[in-house]
């Protein structure tokens, strides 16, 4: 492009005595006329880039085009111009992971400690008050074998994660595993993740909400 879009082009004619041009790719060049009087004209001053050459051997002659050259094609910035470096190595980039979905997640409660089995699920009820909440999710992902789930949970908007890793207790595409108990509160958010046999970790899904203290 720097070729094609040159500001300044044209032919030259030399002597015998201008053989120093040959084999130059780059060189400074002054084309004027009338040089030293009034009607002095310059038609062109600086570097110049030698596209064809040719030099007849019997009279010495040189004759060549050329066209105006960019001082400054070697003076670039690595910082804006450097771009990103090419990938090393014999490794393939992979596709970046799809993030999960929360299809359903839902309280479960639970009687602790009345059952000589432990805990058991229960639906609050006058008769029966639940003494703890656990969060029943279901999510979608990626038909694979090698995929390990992770949870993590909050109350409302901000503070820490709780995060843990489940067992899928349904293989297949979607998986479906009950958390540990969790605060009673009307604002619980849950996301889900998973990570591949490869040690590659999905982004999290995008956030659900459920109502922990309804069995309270």
């Amino acid at each position: 492009m720097a070729q094609t879009m040159a500001p300044k082009r044209g032919t030259f004619t030399l002597l015998s005595t201008g053989a120093a041009v040959l084999g130059e790719r780059f060189v400074y060049a002054m084309f004027a006329e009338g040089v030293g009087t009034e009607d002095e004209f310059i038609a062109y001053d600086g570097p110049i880039e030698i596209t064809q050459l040719s030099r007849n051997l019997r009279t010495g002659i040189i004759s060549a085009t050329w066209i105006a050259a960019d001082v400054n094609i070697d003076a670039w910035n690595p910082v804006t111009e450097e771009g990103d470096p090419a990938p090393v190595g014999d490794r393939v980039a992979r596709e970046p992971l799809a993030a999960p979905m929360i299809v359903s997640a839902s309280a479960q409660y639970s009687a602790v400690g009345q059952t000589p089995e432990g805990d058991e699920p229960v639906d609050p009820s006058p008769s029966q008050t639940a003494t703890g909440a656990r969060i029943l999710i279901a999510a979608s992902g990626p038909d694979r074998d090698d995929l390990q789930w992770s949870a993590r949970w909050r109350v409302g908007t901000s503070g820490s994660w709780n995060e843990r890793e489940y067992a899928d207790a349904d293989p297949g595409p979607g998986v479906s595993f009950l958390t540990e108990f969790i605060p009673l509160a009307t604002n619980i958010n849950v996301e889900v993740a998973y990570q591949t046999g490869d040690g590659r970790l999905s982004p999290w899904s995008d956030p659900a909400v459920v109502n922990t203290s309804a069995g309270a």
